[in-house]
């Protein structure tokens, strides 16, 4: 008798360990639609080539985490793959492949950030960029920004943009109206200027007091370091673009509280002049120097 429960004990415990190992196990969703992607093209910003600086949002509907693909143009250089902290920690590194010209990672968070930089052609001091951005999943609203280099001449693109918009510091934006975009279906921009002095916009970009240029307190040992400072330095330049990010993100999340999930809304804090995204810490908007909320 003791023997025939000891089996029965056996077999009911390695059933019990079986599921729990299934469960805990859960593959993630593989190439999920994304619901937003932002899309910012900023050549000869700090290296001589085309930064390009994607953020996205997956669907409230996506179980997580996620595997999600993206493409890559030939001889691109990954800067940073990175998610956004639901726990409002940051943005914290990702592990990432990339195979051909397709980067791929897994994201636990709803929100995600990639940079890359990609060649561009030149001929004596013209530059000619192509950005060819085909979404191998379908995404539900694309929104497209070109920042001008602050040395270029005679700056075109193809298709023309929907808007201007121009900071205090002198850098323009070509801004696109959202889109929808669907597998398959090519984002392209074209890109045509001189830069005839050869000088790269962040060597050019005004600086401000040291007051209000100070960097946040380094961020716990949790947050992996490296991707932080990139992220700060690139923040005041295009804070005002991520607002909209933001906004859909926290959109996002308020749709998932309704839905009685636990995660935590993801914070932000944003000049209330400018928009410009500033560090927990600081006191001054590091792009208009108005004091910060």
């Amino acid at each position: 008798m003791m023997k025939r429960f000891l089996s029965t004990s056996l077999v009911a415990l390695l059933a019990l360990s079986a599921w729990a190992s299934a469960h805990a196990q859960t593959p993630p969703t593989v190439n999920p639609p994304l619901e937003f992607i932002s899309v910012q093209l900023w050549p000869d910003y700090d290296q001589e080539a085309l930064l390009v600086l994607i953020s996205g949002v997956l669907p409230a509907d996506v179980s997580r985490p996620a595997t999600v693909s993206l493409p890559l143009p030939p001889n691109s250089t990954v800067n940073a793959v990175a998610q956004v902290s639901e726990d409002g920690g940051g943005l914290l590194n990702l592990e990432y492949e990339v195979e051909g010209n397709l980067l791929t990672f897994t994201t636990p968070s709803p929100g995600f950030r990639v940079e890359y930089y990609q060649p561009y052609v030149v001929t004596g001091t013209e530059r000619m960029v192509r950005f060819a951005w085909t979404p191998t999943t379908a995404v539900g609203q694309v929104v497209t920004s070109v920042q001008e280099p602050l040395a270029a001449q005679n700056f075109t693109l193809s298709p023309p943009a929907d808007q201007i918009q121009q900071l205090d510091n002198g850098i323009r934006y070509h801004l696109y109206n959202p889109q929808s975009l669907t597998a398959g279906q090519p984002l392209f921009v074209e890109i045509n200027y001189d830069l005839p002095t050869g000088q790269l916009t962040q060597s050019l970009m005004p600086s401000l007091p040291a007051s209000e240029t100070a960097l946040p307190e380094p961020a716990p040992e949790t947050t992996p370091r490296g991707v932080i400072p990139d992220w700060v330095l690139f923040a005041g330049a295009f804070g005002f673009l991520l607002v909209g990010l933001f906004f859909f993100a926290s959109a996002w999340l308020d749709r998932q509280k309704k839905k009685g999930t636990p995660n935590k809304p993801v914070r932000g804090k944003f000049c209330g002049v400018c928009g410009t995204a500033v560090g927990k810490n600081d006191k001054f908007c590091r792009q208009c120097g108005s004091p910060t909320p």
